[in-house]
């Protein structure tokens, strides 16, 4: 005996979906570079960027990454803070988590996903101790997989 499935449920279930909901790693390759990355403490927002630090990192089409953050001495208790960050990055519905050995905020946040065309955008946030860290990437490149492509000596 088979099971038949309502057509009102197909329906409904269908309605359900968001383009989000069906984003793979492919979708989101590219190379992101922190165009937001803030320390708020209180009332003082401090500007990371602006301080000399960096987050740039790329995802590949395989769900793995590279990349490298830098904070600055002024904001690392007085030594630069600098990581490599390989490692790999799932996708769960909108959001994005990055898995990486160094021991940074970047694999502590939760990414919200917005892709528009060919631009697209991760937004994180999260608390430590009194400081929320407030992350925007932007991809500024698109890594596509090159095909036929011979060395000319």
């Amino acid at each position: 005996m088979r099971a038949s499935i309502p057509f009102g449920l197909v329906v409904l279930l269908g309605l359900a979906c968001t383009p989000e909901d069906l984003l793979g790693p492919s979708d989101l390759a590219g190379m992101y570079d922190a165009t937001t990355f803030d320390l708020v403490a209180g009332a003082d927002t401090t500007d990371v960027l602006a301080a000399g630090g960096s987050l740039l990192i790329t995802l590949m089409s395989n769900g793995s990454t590279s990349g490298h953050l830098t904070v600055p001495a002024s904001l690392a208790g007085g030594t630069e803070f600098n990581a490599d960050l390989p490692g790999t990055f799932t996708i769960s519905r909108d959001t994005l988590h990055f898995a990486h050995a160094a021991d940074t905020f970047v694999r502590d946040l939760s990414f919200a996903i917005v892709v528009d065309g060919a631009a697209a955008s991760l937004t994180g946030s999260a608390t430590f101790s009194d400081t929320t860290v407030v992350v925007v990437l932007e991809r500024g490149g698109i890594l596509l997989p090159l095909r036929g492509l011979s060395t000319v000596r």
